[in-house]
């Protein structure tokens, strides 16, 4: 009799230790930032925000001298598109909005505007990276997909020099009145 409700006692201690646990990772995930359009994204694809804050290239660089384009979108609402090597290239700075998979964009230097649609995804066909950015089009005649890592662990072991582009983007926006 005593083991009955002993055993009784001890599942009903796992049942409650167990929606506690579930709760703590929706709390997590809540608390994470998952927002409406990225619970409304499809599995295969990635969350729009992971857009910001990363370099996007056009193909591997296998050094600092090899041509390439590569954007950054920075989480402040600016961005960044450069065509050439980290030690030759052109940039152009533009102001975007993101709403959702829509980009609204201003290429500042001219001032034209628009709305391009994008999408994040896991990807292997450029190896040593794992997640993919297309856009519907790109304003400023460069390519359409781009290539990035989804860990910074990656960065550090393919392009340690890599971050130091974004570091450069900061600095390059930085001044410019808001």
């Amino acid at each position: 009799m005593q083991w009955t409700k002993l055993a009784r006692a001890m599942w009903r201690l796992y049942k409650v230790q167990l929606c506690g646990a579930a709760v703590a990772a929706a709390l997590l995930a809540a608390f994470w930032g998952l927002d409406a359009d990225d619970a409304a994204a499809p599995r295969s694809a990635a969350p729009p925000r992971q857009l910001l804050g990363r370099v996007w290239f056009d193909h591997y660089p296998e050094s600092t001298r090899d041509v390439n384009a590569y954007a950054v979108f920075l989480a402040g609402g600016i961005g960044v598109v450069e065509q050439g090597s980290v030690w030759r290239s052109r940039y152009e700075i533009f102001d975007f909005e993101r709403r959702g998979e829509q980009l609204d964009l201003e290429l500042i230097q001219d001032g034209s505007r628009r709305t391009i649609g994008f999408r994040v995804e896991s990807c292997d066909e450029q190896p040593p990276f794992d997640v993919c950015l297309t856009l519907d089009e790109n304003p400023t005649g460069g390519p359409t997909r781009f290539y990035s890592f989804g860990d910074g662990d990656d960065w550090s072991e393919h392009l340690p020099w890599a971050p130091r582009i974004v570091d450069s983007a900061r600095t390059r926006t930085a001044h410019l009145p808001r």
